[in-house]
């Protein structure tokens, strides 16, 4: 009896090259970015945030904290995105800015710009919410020049496995199996 194969990948970041897609998430309390603009005030807002940021955050003094959270949210979840964690980029240069129809855009400027560019992100979609105490934001970076990296996909059915490579968007030959212990 020869079951489906399941598909495994062999390392952790394989299958976002295989897609060109880069995921980042994060949460924020808001009580703590309320406690931060209490604390710190203009000075706080002005370093994290853009003038038109600050413009629809400050819109409702009652949501201010909420979308100054998911904002950083957002940006924090560009970060992961992108992997600049340690690219030295300044927060100003993440921008969330709000659509007319309710949607928000994912504007990068100076180093976060040039950094994204560099790795190939042709596209961020952005995906805010909040709800009692925290904001998080999901952001999705599309980046197809990772496809053309050729990330290896395990297949393993019954007894036998085998290594199949997936070929480059540009090759037109089928995947072929490789020797086991390859």
């Amino acid at each position: 009896m020869n079951a489906m194969p399941d598909l495994c990948f062999d390392d952790r970041t394989a299958a976002n090259r295989l897609s060109g897609i880069r995921l980042g998430f994060d949460v924020v309390q808001i009580s703590r970015i309320a406690e931060s603009i209490r604390d710190f005030g203009e000075r706080f807002k002005s370093r994290l945030f853009t003038e038109e940021e600050l413009r629809y955050a400050q819109r409702s003094e009652n949501l201010c904290a909420e979308r100054l959270a998911a904002r950083f949210a957002a940006k924090e979840a560009v970060i992961k995105a992108l992997r600049l964690s340690e690219a030295g980029i300044g927060w100003r240069d993440l921008e969330v800015r709000k659509l007319p129809d309710g949607s928000c855009d994912m504007v990068l400027h100076g180093r976060a710009a040039e950094l994204a560019r560099d790795v190939g992100a042709t596209r961020l979609l952005v995906s805010l919410s909040h709800d009692g105490d925290y904001a998080g934001a999901v952001v999705m970076a599309q980046c197809p020049q990772e496809i053309s990296r050729q990330p290896l996909l395990s297949v393993f059915s019954g007894e036998k496995s085998g290594t199949v490579r997936i070929p480059d968007t540009r090759d037109s030959s089928p995947p072929r199996p490789l020797e086991p212990g390859h």
